[in-house]
């Protein structure tokens, strides 16, 4: 009786199973009630290989090359920023030495290891200070000048910067390094805001 039971129960879910799929097919549309499930299946597949190779050709499309080349130069400036941190400890017996030279040739006798270390500190940290002022001034520089200009405008402050550590050992004058430093820092901030806000402005907006 156990057995009886279980078959007639089975049959009235596969009738009822057999009702869905009527229903389905009679709400389909005719090219799908008149067509094979294999027929269905591979036109289904079909519309989404055309569907993907449209989207890739869009994409393709918006991917340029003047785009691809405007990103990689805008965001090489942002390198100075990691550069400028970690170049400055390699050198560090050579500008001591400097220091203590400098320090010789205007007053006559060596330099004090205290204001040493202080003057060697302060040509390390000066950087990141720089680029705190930068950082806060980037929304007075793109508010009036916009994101392209203010980019151009801040390559200047390398060549500055640069000048201004190139020739210290010329001029005899270590607070020049430290300017210079000063001024890289700025530079620095400034590319960190100027880069991201530039990139989004000229991506295409369905990437």
């Amino acid at each position: 009786m156990g057995y009886g039971k279980t078959t007639c129960r089975e049959d009235v879910e596969d009738v009822v199973v057999r009702d869905n799929r009527l229903d389905l097919l009679t709400d389909a549309p005719t090219w799908i009630r008149n067509s094979s499930p294999k027929m269905v299946a591979s036109d289904v597949a079909r519309d989404d290989v055309s569907r993907s190779n449209e989207k890739l050709s869009k994409l393709q499309k918006q991917i340029t090359c003047p785009l691809v080349f405007s990103v990689t130069v805008a965001v090489i400036g942002s390198f100075q920023y990691g550069y400028s941190t970690g170049v400055i400890n390699a050198p560090q017996s050579i500008i001591e030495k400097f220091y203590n030279e400098t320090y010789m040739a205007r007053y006559h006798k060596w330099i004090d290891y205290n204001f040493l270390t202080s003057l060697w500190s302060a040509s390390v940290s000066i950087f990141p200070v720089g680029g705190m002022v930068g950082a806060l001034s980037v929304g007075l520089f793109v508010n009036r000048l916009g994101r392209r200009n203010s980019m151009l405008l801040a390559n200047i402050l390398p060549i500055i910067s640069g000048a201004l550590m190139g020739f210290s050992k010329l001029a005899r004058t270590y607070e020049m390094l430290i300017v210079g430093r000063f001024i890289m820092g700025v530079y620095s901030g400034l590319s960190t805001g100027f880069v991201p806000m530039y990139v989004g402005e000229i991506a295409p907006t369905s990437l």
